[in-house]
């Protein structure tokens, strides 16, 4: 807690082959009573399957919700990337936000897809949204984004659209 209190960013590491504890929920309100920086970082994440690291994400989704990792990145400058269709995002969409309609992006060969994403950090944040509930356009366009390399596309938004709009957050419409 010393530590904690010593320091302006906290980087904590959770394993990715285990659950997050009441221990680690402890520690990680200590951080955020501090008023600190936070990076939470998952150790192992390169080797786990895509369907583990989509369970880490929906309990670290779940576990977390104090924290407002979208809304974070955001002020970060990640780049956003809404899946929906051209018209439901250009009736509103995040500030900054790029549209590529999973619906369009999953037809399309490799090659193809590798050129729309063609300009972009390979090593940069991502952050893929919907329209959020049960929308999982968001969770399928990361994975081909990933797929083509990128690295960090490991933030999904599973609020979507909605959730943002809700929450005051900046759109564009």
């Amino acid at each position: 807690l010393q530590s904690i209190e010593a320091t302006n960013v906290v980087v904590f590491v959770i394993d990715g082959t285990e659950n997050i504890t009441d221990q680690d929920l402890k520690l990680l309100g200590f951080v955020l009573d501090a008023g600190r920086a936070l990076v939470i970082a998952v150790n192992k994440w390169d080797n786990l399957p895509l369907a583990q690291r989509d369970k880490i994400q929906s309990e670290l989704d779940r576990r977390l919700t104090f924290i407002d990792f979208a809304k974070i990145l955001f002020d970060r400058k990640a780049l956003f990337i809404d899946g929906r269709l051209p018209q439901d995002y250009n009736a509103g969409h995040i500030k900054g936000a790029i549209n590529i309609p999973y619906e369009e992006f999953h037809k399309k060969t490799k090659e193809e897809r590798a050129e729309m994403m063609k300009g972009y950090n390979k090593q940069g944040i991502i952050v893929c949204y919907c329209l959020g509930g049960d929308c999982e356009m968001s969770i399928d366009l990361a994975y081909e984004i990933a797929r083509l390399g990128f690295t960090s596309v490991n933030i999904i938004y599973p609020g979507g659209y909605k959730e943002w709009e809700n929450a005051g957050y900046p759109v564009e419409k």
